[in-house]
């Protein structure tokens, strides 16, 4: 009776001592988010992002698990700093030395539990402060550093454009084409219609709809979207038609507010169209001088830009002087990437001089140094 007691209370300490061991392996593995977890994918993000800073992607970017621009060392293959890696595993949150979180999709029931020692928190957002949730309250002296479309940012990250991934074969022929004025010229002899304008949002804070549909009523506006009656659902081929087919695009942001232009904006200039621009910015600062129609140099009425639009449709030499902007070395390449933002992040955190900091009023940051016309002002007096 004895020896068996014995040998029970052997077993029994056995037991603990293989969940004692058990426990303290696997605790050198931060088991954080166990839906992420997963010990193949760690042993190859933890091989593979060796000796570089780690980024973490905390959140979604609407549907993306990686922000449309891959995971690893993918994103800064065209920096000339590389010594960076990015991860969507919640594993890494102790050892990442910054965390992103896309404020669309942040959810305050779901932060991190704790930040490590020089942790760089990161505010990123891309739309308007007319569609940010109403959470930054709750969110001073969280953020170290700022990635938005403002150039106030702590880094300036564009809208993104259509850019597909690097070194593809699309990607060279979009951002390192050879301006061709011959061919620009043939293309332009066949282009048939006068504008289009792609939109979705039917009733914005700017009220662009206000303005398009005034102009419509002196020139044909073709609308593609669930605010006109024709489709177009293929990015790519949107923009290829609308190069091939129209001279003008309406660019018109659904916000007025500082810096912000969306991606639609840049595009077109990708795809030799002129762009109709409507939005807060400073064009100049964000685009070549030149390349751009903004409906706020024709205060006096719309017609008025119906007219220059109808003449520019009857004079060739006139329209081409706005792709004279291509003709520089530069060309298409001076246009802000959303790659760029990227490459700013990961030359930050390799700059070990830079001081801590944090907002401590980001509510006010956001919204308040957003300049953002809330009224319609503008509107009215551009229609009038």
């Amino acid at each position: 009776m004895l020896a068996l007691l014995a040998l029970k209370r052997i077993a029994l300490v056995s037991t603990l001592l293989v969940v004692l061991i058990s426990t303290f392996l696997f605790m050198k593995i931060p088991k954080f988010h166990s839906d992420l977890y997963n010990l193949s994918e760690y042993k190859t993000i933890k091989k593979s992002c060796s000796g570089k800073q780690l980024i973490l992607l905390w959140t979604k970017f609407f549907e993306s698990d990686d922000f449309h621009i891959g995971l690893g060392s993918k994103p800064f293959m065209q920096c000339k700093t590389s010594g960076c890696c990015v991860t969507n595993n919640r594993n890494f949150f102790d050892t990442s030395a910054a965390i992103i979180f896309h404020i669309r999709d942040l959810d305050l029931k779901d932060m991190p539990p704790h930040r490590s020692a020089n942790q760089r928190w990161i505010f990123f957002l891309q739309e308007s402060p007319h569609h940010t949730p109403n959470i930054l309250y709750d969110l001073n002296n969280i953020f170290n550093w700022t990635m938005t479309y403002r150039t106030d940012s702590d880094i300036y990250m564009p809208y993104p454009v259509l850019e597909p991934t690097a070194g593809s074969s699309f990607e060279f022929q979009i951002w390192n084409k050879t301006f061709e004025p011959d061919v620009l010229k043939d293309q332009i002899r066949q282009k048939k219609k006068l504008a289009a304008w792609f939109v979705s949002n039917c009733f914005t804070q700017s009220g662009r709809e206000k303005y398009a549909s005034e102009l419509q009523k002196y020139v044909h506006v073709d609308v593609y979207g669930k605010c006109g009656p024709l489709v177009c659902a293929n990015h790519l081929q949107c923009y290829q038609m609308l190069e091939q087919q129209y001279k003008f695009y309406l660019s018109f942001e659904n916000s007025i507010c500082r810096d912000y232009v969306t991606e639609k904006f840049y595009n077109a200039l990708l795809f030799n169209v002129v762009p109709v621009v409507y939005g807060g910015a400073n064009y100049n600062a964000v685009a070549p001088k030149g390349s751009y129609i903004d409906v706020r140099d024709f205060t006096s009425a719309v017609r008025h830009l119906a007219q220059y639009l109808k003449f520019l449709d009857k004079n060739d030499s006139a329209y081409l002087r706005y792709f004279d902007w291509r003709k520089t070395p530069s060309g298409i390449s001076a246009l802000p990437r959303f790659i760029q933002g990227w490459c700013t992040l990961c030359s930050m955190l390799n700059n070990t001089s830079l001081p801590l900091k944090s907002y401590s009023n980001i509510h006010s940051w956001w919204f308040e140094k957003g300049h953002c016309e809330n009224d319609r002002t503008n509107i009215h007096k551009l229609t009038t």
